[in-house]
């Protein structure tokens, strides 16, 4: 295109990314057995910020000596117990099957495992003999996380051959698991189990735990339960059926309990809630007190657990004795946080953690997590604390009273009510905290043009209980508008934003949001959409994620017609007078391209200003990375083009 917005953006992400450098810019993955030798998995970009990024197995020191011990795709880094071996998943050997590699910590290749699938988790067993694999099949979809696309395109069929459809489940729409003994390939074994697998832990060495669904698809995780699978025959006995839903199923080293998360939840892979145990026989569930901070990241320490999660706009990491009072927040910050997408860190000896730190303009650093807060062992950039941007906590009423809570991020040479980008996050339960410049599309670039961007979490947003999340459930897109409307007006009240010049984006629930709000605030002046919903009714029959309304509209079409009529953007007869921008990827199957098309052909019918941009090679929340820099650039044009300081 080659806008200036194009070049903008070009020279943020090589400012945030590094290109061409050989060097990581961002980390995920790290684990420590000592704290003074760490190992993590670095994201480096090719030569331009347009190339498709390597992930790369590095040791570290503790002192921040840095060594590459693994070149190849890698994802899913684990460490045995005792510190002396390595596992992870690799792709990109042809035919988009990954492969499960071990190694040493001198980075020796002790084995490798190929698999007809792709792993999505790996686990080492407590005595460190063997390694879970969790393998989904050819014809599973992945996350919204990873763009919702389906595996199934990845296969060769000939161009004639129809799909069928009969209704019946996909044979290879399944996950399997997979037991390998390095250096005794002779013991690897592969478990049939009837159901849908979502998760699995070692319990012990003679149980897996296990998230399991009697059903496939997307659809089936939401009404998944717990259950123990024996390692030898794959018989499986039922635990636990939960009311929501659950993540970060841990089963504990000596095999007496298993420990998970249970909350609402809107994404699979996004839970965030109360910390739950269950004892292996599953006759006793309970939940564990961790005061106001929901859960999001637990791991077993010895018979204790180490826990990341929120608190409101707080992330927090402490321990756990599995005691009535048995909570301790070892560090917590409002200024910094840890985890791509939700808090997360591992547990380093007896007392520390290990996680990825970073801030609004503090990019991702290795950190060693203590009582006295956290000790930075690397920074993966060397443009670190610029003081050109303020990001402030915000809070107001909403119209029922409730309160609400964002965050302000503002040029800090700027004064005044300026400009303001309301950028409503997915979900709809997920929540905004401390992030990272480089994880926030155009925000930046749009900050550094006076702008000011709001991130607000309103009702529905995990983190502040689950009395708040579930006000969203059977009623999204009602009041928790007025939970972002009347941040609007709160701003504008405060002399910080202009009433003139408000835009709105966002993507998948806040794509939607962000054709909807328009429909019911008229003086919004621009609105960037990606990857919406538009019709609740096509959404309905055409997503992979069909459950997702039922649980936040209330009810299937045939019975709650009315609110799906209700809520649809394509569907009301307002007019949106916000000159209004639609990004989706044409590969998406969690808000299929369709919803895109209805809302900008609605849009135009009703003479209002639209423009639709289809990205064929991409999915959900448009991610590649070609992809991801021309949706920021196209955002940052379009606000200045509309709605300019």
């Amino acid at each position: 295109m080659g806008t200036t917005a194009h070049t903008t953006i070009d020279a943020l992400y090589t400012r945030l990314m590094r290109p061409g450098s050989g060097e990581p810019y961002s980390a995920t993955d790290a684990c420590s057995a000592d704290g003074e030798t760490v190992y993590f998995i670095g994201t480096v970009c090719g030569d331009t910020v347009f190339d498709a990024t390597r992930s790369i197995v590095y040791r570290a020191s503790r002192t921040g000596t840095m060594t590459p011990m693994y070149q190849g795709r890698a994802k899913l880094l684990e460490l045995a117990p005792g510190g002396a071996r390595l596992a992870f998943a690799s792709s990109g050997h042809g035919g988009g099957d990954d492969r499960l590699i071990v190694i040493a910590t001198d980075g020796t290749i002790v084995s490798e495992m190929p698999t007809e699938g792709r792993i999505e988790q790996i686990g080492w067993s407590p005595d460190g003999a063997a390694l879970l694999v969790l393998v989904a099949g050819a014809g599973t979809d992945t996350t919204t996380l990873a763009g919702s696309l389906s595996a199934a395109t990845d296969r060769a069929a000939e161009a004639a051959e129809p799909v069928i459809d009969d209704g019946t489940p996909d044979p290879e729409d399944r996950r399997w698991l997979s037991i390998h003994c390095p250096g005794r390939p002779d013991l690897d074994r592969t478990l049939a189990i009837a159901g849908m697998i979502w998760e699995a832990s070692w319990c012990g060495t003679a149980g897996i735990a296990v998230l399991l669904s009697a059903q496939s698809g997307e659809a089936a995780w939401y009404r998944a339960g717990l259950a123990i699978v024996d390692p030898e025959t794959g018989s499986v006995r039922s635990l636990y059926q939960p009311q929501d839903q659950i993540g970060q199923v841990r089963g504990a080293p000596d095999g007496d309990r298993v420990a998970f998360i249970e909350g609402v939840a809107s994404d699979r892979g996004l839970v965030c809630g109360t910390l739950k145990r269950v004892d292996a026989a599953g006759d006793t569930v309970e939940a564990l007190s961790t005061g106001k901070t929901e859960i999001t990241s637990i791991a077993w320490r010895g018979r204790t657990l180490h826990l990341a999660g929120q608190r409101g706009l707080v992330t927090a990491i402490g321990d756990h004795d599995l005691g009535p009072d048995g909570y301790r927040e070892r560090w917590s910050s409002e200024r910094w946080s840890c985890g791509a997408y939700v808090p997360t860190s591992r547990p380093v000896g007896s007392g520390h953690g290990i996680a990825v730190m970073e801030g609004q303009t503090a990019p991702p650093r290795l950190a060693l997590v203590g009582d006295d807060g956290f000790e930075t062992i690397r920074i993966f950039t060397e443009n670190d604390d610029r003081a050109d941007t303020t990001s402030v906590s915000v809070r107001w009423r909403a119209p029922d009273g409730l309160e609400i809570e964002g965050i302000l991020v503002r040029p800090v040479s700027v004064s005044g009510p300026l400009p303001t980008v309301v950028d409503i996050h997915g979900g709809p339960t997920w929540a905004y905290r401390a992030r990272w410049e480089g994880r926030q599309r155009s925000t930046p670039a749009l900050v550094a043009a006076g702008f000011a961007v709001l991130y607000p979490n309103p009702r529905g947003s995990f983190a502040r209980g689950q009395d708040f999340a579930r006000r969203v459930q059977g009623d999204m897109g009602g009041a928790d508008v007025g939970d972002i409307l009347s941040g609007i007006d709160h701003l504008i009240a405060e002399g910080l934003a202009d009433p003139a010049r408000i835009g709105l984006t966002g993507s998948s629930y806040g794509g939607y949001m962000s054709a909807w709000l328009p429909k019911l605030r008229p003086q919004i002046a621009a609105a960037v959409c990606i990857s919406p919903v538009s019709n609740w009714f096509s959404q309905h029959f055409t997503s992979n994620m069909p459950i997702l309304e039922e649980l936040f509209i209330g009810g299937v079409p045939a019975v709650s017609g009315q609110e799906y009529l209700a809520r649809s953007p394509a569907l009301s007869a307002a007019k949106t007078q916000a000159a209004t921008l639609i990004l989706a990827g044409a590969l998406d199957r969690c808000t299929p391209i369709g919803q895109s098309i209805e809302l900008h052909r609605s849009l135009l019918e009703q003479g209002s200003p639209s423009v639709l941009l289809t990205y064929p090679q991409d999915g959900h929340s448009i991610r590649s990375p070609r992809g991801y820099i021309d949706s920021a650039a196209r955002t940052l044009d379009w606000f200045l083009r509309h709605m300019a300081p």
